[in-house]
């Protein structure tokens, strides 16, 4: 903090004797794309929230742990339940978060945007997901969340395939700096 200087994690390959003469292979935490998985739910819970007219209140109807959203079967690791083991059927984007449910998310997000996608993906535009971070000189790749009149849409089935698996961090392609 002190210098703003930065460390990163990065692949080593080593020398001809273990543990010496390391030199860099590649860094991935900042030239290797990824799919962010969950951890895009932040993002997701954003444009719920800035454009999308929900509140931490707002409640999406989950039946069960595997449920179809669009053309896709979406699944959760587990079915939601409050502290006192009883099933939470209708969630608000709160226990949404907090049990990281895919389904609340592709639901959600496809329920408000289906008819016009862009609207998703020009807000995680807008978040600098397809942006250069100012580390271009060092091999840093920019993020990719593909429009919908990208191949990405066209080659996997539109709207109806592509956006219920956006929401929960796939699709898309990051890298982790």
């Amino acid at each position: 903090v002190e210098t703003g200087n930065m460390l990163c994690m990065v692949n080593l390959s080593s020398g001809p004797v273990r543990g010496r003469n390391y030199t860099e292979a590649i860094n991935h935490a900042m030239r290797t794309r990824i799919t962010p998985g969950s951890t895009f739910k932040l993002a997701s819970t954003m444009a719920l929230l800035e454009i999308g007219g929900a509140t931490l209140n707002t409640r999406v109807p989950i039946a069960s742990a595997e449920e179809s959203v669009g053309s896709r079967t979406i699944r959760d690791a587990h079915t939601l339940r409050d502290d006192d083991g009883k099933q939470i059927t209708n969630p608000t984007l709160l226990e949404g978060f907090a049990h990281s449910s895919n389904i609340y998310y592709a639901k959600a997000i496809f329920d408000r945007w289906k008819e016009n996608p862009s609207i998703y993906t020009s807000y995680l535009d807008g978040l600098l997901f397809n942006s250069h971070i100012g580390l271009e000189e060092f091999g840093a790749k920019k993020g990719v969340v593909p429009p919908p009149d990208s191949k990405t849409w066209k080659r996997n089935g539109g709207k109806n395939w592509v956006l219920p698996q956006m929401p929960y961090g796939y699709i898309v392609e990051i890298p982790p700096i």
